[in-house]
């Protein structure tokens, strides 16, 4: 159950909770700092607003029938493709035959896509890792294959980057590695020159790189993404998110989290991960209201404040 329950958590990424004012922030934060184990083990009880947040997740996955692309519409197919096809599992999840038929589908189709099955864009990196690691122990060995395929070898991707204010198209050749750990600030390959924007980016690179380099225990690539994990904790403590309180972007951080805490690598990371959270829900609370992230933000959308109106996707990273 706790499983189930922490999948479709993640499914349903950005649903505030708007009563959740944890008294554990400074005790998780404490000890995440000191890289210890939390002894005895922080216990979350149910509180008050669990049946209607369940509701609140029914509402969002049985809205209506997902019905996920085929991974190639975009280079930033993977961040409504995954997710739809995530939202659809969700309903099945207690019936393994029918989450295998969406393995052996639709996730197969989308693992062998040209854009959702790469990480040369960090959109496709949340969804991705989550089918992977929540369904690994049922993916055939050619899914298995594929995925170290796209990290370890290169592949040719066509690319198009604006340099002086033209876009010039090109092919770039790189490992998956190669996409996950791209300098700060230069994330996005569509552009030439150094931006500011990409915080988002960063957590769901960086992120998903973390949990594969422990998945595969390779020590190339472990270092680094340990001493990003423990960066990543105090910089959220010590400066905040650069695209603080955005209506859109927040979404796309909080699922790479929910990762990152579902599948860390050790408990020492868990409580981590957890610090980040909890202060990312405090956040939020406070920027709630009635259904709307509200109050100034960074980075908002033309679709700023509109309530859930019919799709999961924006919801679901």
């Amino acid at each position: 159950m706790k499983s189930e329950f922490s999948f479709i958590a993640g499914i349903v990424g950005l649903i505030v909770v708007t009563a959740f004012a944890q008294d554990t922030l400074s005790e998780n934060y404490l000890f995440a700092k000191q890289g210890k184990i939390v002894e005895p083990a922080v216990t979350r009880p149910d509180g008050s607003w669990e049946p209607d947040y369940q509701q609140r997740v029914d509402s969002l996955i049985y809205a209506q029938t997902w019905e996920p692309g085929n991974g190639e519409s975009s280079q930033d197919a993977g961040k409504s493709d995954w997710s739809l096809l995530l939202a659809e599992m969700a309903k099945n999840i207690g019936d393994d035959p029918a989450i295998q038929n969406w393995i052996d589908t639709k996730g197969n189709e989308l693992l062998n896509s040209t854009w959702a099955g790469s990480f040369f864009k960090p959109f496709s990196c949340p969804g991705y890792a989550m089918y992977y690691f929540a369904f690994k122990d049922k993916l055939p060995q050619t899914q298995l294959d594929r995925v170290y395929s796209q990290l370890y070898d290169q592949r040719t991707y066509d690319n198009s980057v604006t340099m002086d204010g033209q876009r010039v198209d090109e092919q770039v050749t790189v490992t998956g590695w190669e996409s996950l750990m791209r300098n700060d600030h230069h994330m996005d390959p569509i552009y030439g020159y150094t931006e500011f924007n990409s915080e988002n980016y960063h957590w769901m690179a960086r992120l998903a790189g973390y949990l594969f380099a422990h998945e595969y225990a390779d020590n190339t690539y472990v270092s680094y993404y340990d001493s990003f994990l423990k960066n990543w904790v105090r910089a959220a403590f010590c400066v905040g998110r650069i695209e603080w309180n955005s209506n859109n972007y927040s979404g796309y951080c909080i699922q790479s989290a929910l990762n990152a805490y579902e599948f860390a690598a050790t408990p020492q990371d868990k409580i981590r991960v957890q610090a980040v959270l909890d202060w990312m829900m405090i956040e939020a609370a406070l920027h709630h209201l009635d259904g709307y992230l509200v109050g100034a933000d960074a980075r908002a959308k033309y679709n700023a404040y509109k309530p859930f109106a019919g799709t999961v996707a924006p919801y679901s990273y």
